[in-house]
C-alpha cells in the first residue's frame, strides 16, 4: 500500500497565505480608503455617508484593535490546544487578522500573533474519531 509522507511541515501553509490574502486586501484598503488626502478633505467639507464608517476604522488602527485581536485570537488558539482541542480555525482565523494588521499600522501586535498562530498550525492535532 501507498503512504504519503508525512507533510506535517505545510500544515501552516494555508494559514500563511490567508494571511497573505488579508494583507494584499488591507493594502487596497489603506491605500485606497485610508490614506488618500482627497477622501479626508471630503469628510472635512460634505461629511459623505462613509465618513463614519472611516473614522471609526482609522480610530480602531490607531488603538491596536487589529493586533490585540489577533493576538487575542492565537492566545485563545493556544488555551484550545492546552485543552486537547483542535486550534486550526481559531489560529487561521488570528493569521488573518494579523494579516492585515500587518499592512494597517498594527505591525507589532500582529506579527507576534503570526507567528504564535503558525506554531500552533505547526504542531501535530489530535486525530478525529
Amino acid at each position: 500500500m501507498f503512504r504519503m509522507p508525512n507533510l506535517r511541515v505545510l500544515q501552516p501553509l494555508p494559514g500563511a497565505a490567508l494571511a497573505f490574502a488579508t494583507a494584499i486586501i488591507a493594502y487596497a484598503v489603506r491605500y485606497g480608503f485610508v490614506e488618500p488626502e482627497r477622501l479626508g478633505a471630503a469628510c472635512e467639507r460634505a461629511g459623505p455617508w462613509w465618513c463614519g464608517p472611516r473614522t471609526a476604522f482609522i480610530v480602531f488602527t490607531e488603538w491596536n484593535g487589529f493586533g490585540w485581536a489577533s493576538l487575542a485570537l492565537a492566545a485563545l488558539a493556544l488555551v484550545w490546544m492546552a485543552r486537547r482541542r483542535d486550534p486550526a480555525r481559531l489560529a487561521l482565523v488570528a493569521l488573518a487578522i494579523g494579516g492585515a494588521g500587518l499592512v494597517l499600522y498594527n505591525a507589532t501586535l500582529s506579527t507576534v500573533a503570526v507567528v504564535a498562530a503558525v506554531l500552533l498550525l505547526a504542531q501535530p492535532r489530535p486525530e478525529a474519531p
